[in-house]
């Protein structure tokens, strides 16, 4: 485990490839949609990120799967690129079903 500081803690600090993993393969599946749309639309990932008020570095984290979209945050995705929520979540019911 990785500790923060000289001294150990009594919660450890995860290294980030282990984090990684306990996203969902839906996340990771979101992720890559926002990604396909972002990049067919010709739109940066400072422009996007610009828009909803995030970071470049964020946005990329949600495009890998690093990070699961909130709700809140996806709606706000729907609306920039107009695209209805089955954008992004066709396909997902089958990876729910994978996982349970």
């Amino acid at each position: 485990m990785v500790y923060a500081g000289d001294r150990k803690m009594t919660k450890p600090i995860l290294k980030t490839e282990t984090a990684l993993n306990v996203f969902s393969d839906i996340d990771r599946y979101i992720g890559r949609r926002i990604g396909d749309i972002r990049r067919r639309r010709k739109i940066t990932a400072a422009q996007l990120a610009e828009h909803l008020g995030i970071t470049a570095e964020r946005l990329k984290q949600y495009e890998t799967g690093a990070r699961a979209v909130s709700a809140r945050l996806l709606a706000k995705i729907m609306e920039f690129f107009r695209v209805p929520a089955a954008y992004f979540l066709d396909g997902a019911a089958e990876l729910a079903l994978c996982e349970a």
